[in-house]
């Protein structure tokens, strides 16, 4: 039989109802689960433009190199030099154009895709209130804030699977084509750097630690304050009777 033990509210729960009730967490790829095919080709497009972009600085730095050798190695033919500068600079103007495009794309896509997929997170979550019985917002719905949630996850989930997986796919493609970049070139220099990347991801990954918790503090502070504000605006005249006004603005 399985264990049972009486809710706040009076009601008796079984073990099994009180651990399905436990939040779960969710997978980077169930955060695209509001996805069609057209949010699919966004994506593509999106994480296409973004690797390029990323690519294009080491370039950058490939074409400027060879820009300043040939300063120093045409140095007596002054129109050798005229004639290589200004093949160089032409091929930084392309890669400009293409640095632009890629960019706008990349932004562009992510974005877009994000605003339509947050949408449709938002409407499977209110259908998935609906449905609800009535009993579920007299017990579960009283200790969460439906109306917080409903927003403030939203834009959280917009901000993962928008601009910020752009930055990611960038990021993450500037550093393997430059490592890429600097083996083909010296690989002596490059094999050096590659010591300090273990401290870098250390460094990153405590930041990242940091900032979630402050966040889970900060996202709950704000519910518990939203909701206290819910509470208190539905039942203004109860609290205006019993002379509740300063104690729900410390509240809150």
């Amino acid at each position: 039989m399985d264990n049972i033990e009486p809710s706040s509210n009076g009601n008796i729960q079984t073990e099994e109802e009180n651990t399905n009730m436990k939040k779960e967490p969710v997978s980077l790829i169930g955060l695209f689960s509001a996805a069609n095919r057209f949010d699919y080709f966004l994506m593509f497009l999106g994480g296409l433009g973004a690797c390029i972009h990323g690519a294009t600085l080491p370039l950058f730095f490939v074409f400027f190199g060879k820009m300043l050798d040939s300063l120093g190695n045409l140095s007596t033919d002054p129109k050798a030099i005229s004639s290589r500068v200004s093949q160089n600079a032409l091929y930084l103007v392309y890669l400009g154009l293409v640095n632009f495009l890629s960019a706008w794309i990349g932004v562009a896509c992510w974005m877009q895709t994000g605003e339509r997929q947050t949408a449709q997170l938002r409407i499977n979550y209110l259908k998935s209130i609906l449905a609800k019985d009535i009993t579920f917002f007299d017990t579960e719905a009283r200790d969460s804030n439906l109306i917080f949630h409903i927003s403030s996850d939203a834009i959280l989930v917009q901000d993962a699977i928008g601009d910020k997986t752009d930055h990611v796919l960038r990021y993450l493609s500037q550093f393997i084509a430059g490592f890429v970049i600097g083996f083909l070139s010296v690989w002596q220099l490059t094999l050096l750097t590659l010591a300090v990347v273990p401290l870098i991801a250390i460094a990153g990954g405590g930041y990242a630690i940091i900032m979630s918790t402050i966040s889970e503090k900060s996202e709950a502070a704000y519910a518990d304050a939203g909701k206290v504000a819910e509470e208190v605006m539905s039942q203004v005249r109860t609290v205006y009777a019993f002379v509740g006004e300063e104690k729900a603005e410390r509240s809150c």
